[in-house]
């Protein structure tokens, strides 16, 4: 912004407050509208960000049921094939065939709008109200996206050891397991359906508060009340 000096030189009073009046109100109208232009800028922003924020919410409604019946349809396998191999156990004979295994279909939630403007900063254009139920809601993404990565682990400890017992024809043949294999086999079962377990528990959890901010809740003890409103076993997991 510059200030130029008057056409003609100052002989009055009259004169220089003329001169410095014409330049505060050009100083205002510059700063008037620079500030208008800053203000219309973030409320834009507010509203990409807001409306990246409520897609995101949307997506992990879905994501997070999906999740959680992919675990419950893992965790009805598993306990099936739990008691597959105590029966072997009890009664010395072979182990049953094993049961298909469920087709995963299904996606982790994510809050990549949350990140991204965490990231950059934007975060500071909404209330702290809203900064802080966003915040709870990315912490749910953080601890779902762990027990996944555990129940991955540990279905990859079973499957491999499942792997170790298949035929020249790719079939599982346990005819030959040991009682001490069959219980090392029974620990893996039971692990992995503990974990899957926990994945579904913190994916009710997500679907909770992901509903309550979509009806527009951001008090953190309604959002904890809400992440707890389906914290139920699964009817499957009845291991004795």
């Amino acid at each position: 912004m510059e200030v130029h000096a008057p056409d003609h030189g100052i002989h009055s009073w009259r004169d220089f407050l003329v001169h410095m009046g014409t330049v505060c109100v050009g100083l205002l109208l510059a700063l008037g509208l620079e500030q208008s232009a800053v203000a219309v800028h973030e409320a834009n922003q507010r509203a990409d960000l807001r409306e990246g924020l409520d897609l995101d919410t949307r997506q992990d409604l879905a994501d997070s049921l999906r999740s959680a019946k992919y675990a419950d349809d893992g965790i009805a396998w598993t306990v099936v094939r739990i008691g597959q191999v105590r029966a072997a156990l009890a009664t010395n004979t072979a182990l049953a065939a094993r049961p298909p295994v469920p087709v995963d279909l299904f996606d982790i939630i994510d809050d990549p709008a949350f990140k991204a403007a965490k990231a950059s900063g934007l975060l500071a254009l909404l209330p702290q109200r809203d900064v802080l139920a966003y915040s709870e809601a990315d912490g749910t993404v953080d601890l779902v996206e762990k027990s996944f990565e555990q129940s991955q682990l540990s279905r990859q400890n079973l499957r491999a050891f499942e792997f170790e017992f298949r035929s020249a024809s790719g079939a599982l043949d346990f005819s030959k397991a040991t009682p001490g294999e069959l219980h090392r086999y029974l620990d893996l079962l039971v692990d992995s359906a503990m974990a899957l377990n926990a994945f579904r528990f913190w994916n009710e959890q997500a679907w909770g508060l992901e509903t309550a901010l979509l009806r527009g809740d951001r008090d953190l003890n309604d959002l904890h009340k809400a992440e707890r409103t389906l914290n139920n076993p699964p009817a499957s997991l009845k291991i004795h």
